[in-house]
């Protein structure tokens, strides 16, 4: 409610409580009223005085009779706007009742108030271009000094901003208590002795204790007791820091079970504001996510012991050639060969330790793998001062992929030295047995006991007229007639079975 002046509002109160005139109240009889003219047009005239053009509240007073007896300007523009209607002196104000079907309500109200009880309504009114005002309307019986009621003070008040921003703080209450109380993290009030003056729901969530339960409790005794110290030392910080937000390192809450309960956390000293006079913690459960670390970690250094106890070499590589990883096999290959120790983000071409033709070859392999092609070749060590044997890498190459990108190769390699120099020593040998088996002047072969060749001389190629594929696909039965096929069969599984 809006006045021009602090001191038009002290005299307009005044006037509402002490009114001059005379009005005898209703006799037991219950004869008609009588009310002293002269005394309600004096109060017309102080009222006059005091509230026309002195304000911007509406001003109305009536007689016992209900009979317009003054209003202030205020009060007939308004009526007017709403309305489209002039207000006059004298007529009832039961004719202004709008709507019309609420006059018996609105004369039982007066009769209350003639009574000496005071009574509040609001309204809605609509202006032209259709919004809606709300008004608080205010009836208070006016008295004599003989504390006789001589009528009915009415006034009008606009609340219209002022129930807007009740009903917003209303929503805005509403709203921060369902984000409170579905928020994931727990907001605490604590007194500047590490006291819980206030929790949100969450926290029973969380820790598992209710309000009654906590309220009252220092932190400190929720806290693992390898923590307290880390507390303190921030504790310190925030009293000397107010309204500054301090972040708190992941410390250990004792959950209602016994168990710990893994938190991180914000402090923030708000003593000095009157509407908290508290130190605001907030604080969430970071549990799953330093158990999810761990159990990364453990995988990280299984990972890696299972690389490292192999002597095969295992790294991988960047699309710019970049070392990415490497376990200590391959580390300790590239130190032998160059001297260096190579780090994750160091170039593998290393031109200024290998011969251009070398840096080339394991160029077009990359390049090749980084395009998507899965390769698998071997490839010779070139002896070099530090590594004066020969070596034999049979080298596999593995995309790494980021959805469908590919960002970087997964290289193995093993030795295969050693199984190259058998292979080489069984096919000399074969070259040696072949040779002699060709001297033989009649036909050789070897078979399995399935009937699979396994060797044969030249000469039974010339004599069978058979080629050495289709002898590869054949069977020794396949060699004789019908009519000897069973027997030849027979005769193969004795010797297989028994020997002979």
């Amino acid at each position: 409610m809006k006045h021009s002046t602090s001191k038009s509002k002290g005299l307009l109160e005044a006037e509402k409580e002490s009114v001059t005139g005379g009005f005898p109240m209703q006799s037991d009889d219950h004869e008609s009223k009588i009310y002293d003219a002269d005394s309600l047009k004096g109060l017309e005239t102080k009222l006059a005085l005091l509230i026309n053009n002195n304000t911007e509240e509406s001003f109305l007073l009536i007689d016992p009779l209900l009979k317009i007896v003054t209003f202030n300007k205020k009060f007939e523009e308004q009526y007017q706007l709403f309305h489209g209607r002039e207000v006059h002196k004298g007529d009832s104000i039961l004719d202004y009742v709008q709507p019309q079907n609420k006059i018996s309500e609105i004369k039982e109200m007066y009769a209350r108030v003639l009574l000496g009880v005071s009574e509040e309504t609001e309204i809605e009114l609509s202006l032209p271009n259709k919004s809606l005002l709300t008004f608080l309307i205010k009836h208070k019986p006016a008295f004599d000094e003989h504390k006789s009621c001589v009528g009915i003070f009415i006034s009008v008040v606009d609340i219209t901003e002022t129930k807007k921003a009740r009903e917003q703080l209303i929503l805005n209450e509403k709203r921060y208590h369902a984000l409170v109380d579905n928020s994931v993290d727990v907001i605490v009030i604590l007194s500047a002795e590490s006291k819980l003056e206030y929790i949100s729901p969450s926290f029973e969530r969380i820790l598992g204790y209710s309000e009654k339960e906590a309220i009252q409790i220092s932190i400190f005794d929720f806290l693992h007791p390898e923590d307290c110290s880390v507390l303190e030392r921030i504790m310190d910080t925030v009293l000397n820091s107010p309204g500054i937000a301090v972040s708190v390192p992941v410390v250990q809450y004792k959950h209602k079970k016994g168990t710990w309960i893994y938190i991180e956390a914000t402090l923030t000293n708000l003593l000095h504001d009157p509407a908290i006079n508290g130190i605001i913690e907030n604080f969430w459960d970071v549990t799953a996510q330093i158990e999810a670390e761990r159990q990364k970690e453990f995988e990280r250094k299984d990972k890696e012991a299972l690389i490292n106890s192999t002597e095969d070499l295992i790294w991988s590589v960047s699309k710019y050639f970049k070392l990415i990883a490497g376990n200590n096999a391959f580390v300790q290959m590239m130190k032998s060969s160059t001297g260096k120790i190579v780090q994750p983000g160091d170039d593998l071409l290393l031109k200024e330790f290998f011969a251009p033709d070398f840096i080339l070859f394991w160029e077009k392999l990359y390049k090749k793998a980084l395009s998507g092609e899965l390769l698998k070749t071997e490839f010779l060590r070139p002896i070099t001062e530090n590594r004066p044997e020969q070596l034999w890498l049979e080298i596999r190459f593995n995309r790494i992929l980021d959805k469908e990108n590919i960002i970087g190769i997964a290289c193995y390699a093993r030795d295969i030295t050693e199984s190259k120099k058998a292979k080489e020593v069984i096919i000399k040998e074969k070259e040696f047995s072949d040779a002699i088996i060709n001297t033989l002047p009649g036909i050789f072969y070897l078979f399995d006991s399935s009937g699979k060749f396994l060797r044969w001389n030249k000469n039974f190629e010339n004599i069978s007229g058979y080629s050495a594929t289709e002898i590869n696909t054949m069977t020794p039965d396949q060699f004789f007639g019908e009519e000897e096929k069973q027997y030849i069969k027979e005769r193969i599984q004795k010797v297989f079975v028994e020997g002979i």
